[in-house]
């Protein structure tokens, strides 16, 4: 096992699964990210996209408004 290493990515929690990824689970299965991604990684079955843009904590409602605002787009001219 590598050591940690530090790193500007995160992890956003989206995830497209096959089916096949029930195998790795059993009904104990509490945790993906300690659990299954490291059987997933000794099978050479997990994949990443790095996706270059901006991400947002959104687990609060005013963390979620200033997503929002962030977001919108901004009216010129007026």
């Amino acid at each position: 096992m590598q050591p940690n290493r530090l790193t500007n990515l995160i992890n956003a929690g989206i995830y497209a699964f096959q089916p096949e990824i029930f195998s790795y689970m059993d009904n104990k299965t509490r945790v993906l990210e300690t659990e299954v991604f490291p059987k997933l990684i000794k099978d050479n079955q997990l994949f990443s996209y790095l996706l270059d843009g901006v991400w947002f904590n959104v687990s609060r409602d005013d963390l979620l408004a200033y997503a929002q605002k962030y977001c919108t787009p901004k009216k010129h001219g007026k």
